[in-house]
């Protein structure tokens, strides 16, 4: 039914770069969306209020705020910069958290914070970080999703992070491979879709314990850049990850 159908964008790791964004939202063509996704990365260690202020209200222009919803994920620099702080007041989160989950067009989309890519403990950090608990409080959040009746009643199951927790690529620091494997390996997603890496990669099913595809987008440069459109047609979903000079590197329904 028309009620259950949509088309998500999603992008990630563009950094600030507002005239690539603009480039890659022109590539979408006049293909109507729904909803927005910005998976990390899309602010860049903000140090100031009026930069925060000044990249989102052309994000917003771009990708038309007044009409289209949209959800902003923390990278890994979001955590960074002296106004990360206060990033979340001008974003707000979905719901009390930077994870969530919610339900559109019969489709189950659960939304995880990975927090930053080195330990706690990094000098720099000056003791402040506890990404430790927060990725066990969301391995626990995932244990009494997966297990809920949105999650099990849906027909979709799409999972979105920023930093990968599968493949070749991933770094030697990768907590939450351990926390959320137990339940992320028996979930049913159809996807999970990734960043971070400034890459496109496609990790196919079981090829590194994962039991869904795994799509990682590109990067902040013309030569990386991708767009991902996340399509649901009556049961059909299809996905499509657009390269910033036009091609198409995936097509496929999932």
């Amino acid at each position: 039914e028309r009620d259950q159908d949509y088309t998500v964008l999603v992008f990630n790791d563009v950094h600030k770069k507002t005239g690539l964004f603009g480039h890659l939202m022109s590539l979408v063509g006049n293909e109507p969306y729904d909803l927005v996704i910005f998976n990390g990365d899309c602010f860049d260690d903000p140090e100031k209020e009026s930069e925060i202020v000044e990249v989102l209200t052309e994000y917003c222009k771009s990708y038309g705020s007044d009409c289209i919803p949209s959800v902003f994920m923390r990278g890994n620099h979001e955590i960074r910069g002296a106004c990360s702080v206060v990033l979340w007041d001008y974003l707000s989160k979905a719901g009390e958290h930077s994870y969530t989950a919610f339900t559109m067009g019969g489709t189950r989309f659960v939304l995880l914070d990975c927090g930053e890519d080195k330990p706690d403990g990094t000098e720099g950090y000056y003791g402040m970080n506890d990404f430790t608990q927060y990725r066990k409080d969301q391995a626990q959040f995932l244990q009494t999703e997966l297990a809920g009746p949105e999650f099990t009643a849906a027909a979709r199951k799409v999972l979105i992070h920023h930093i990968p927790i599968y493949g070749n690529a991933v770094a030697k620091f990768n907590p939450c491979k351990e926390l959320w494997q137990p339940h992320l390996a028996a979930a049913g997603f159809d996807v999970s879709l990734n960043g971070h890496l400034h890459r496109y990669e496609l990790i196919e099913k079981g090829a590194s314990e994962n039991n869904f595809p795994v799509v990682i987008g590109g990067g902040y440069k013309e030569e990386n850049a991708t767009v991902m459109i996340l399509k649901k047609t009556g049961e059909r979903l299809n996905l499509r990850v657009v390269h910033a000079k036009g091609n198409t590197l995936l097509d496929r329904d999932l």
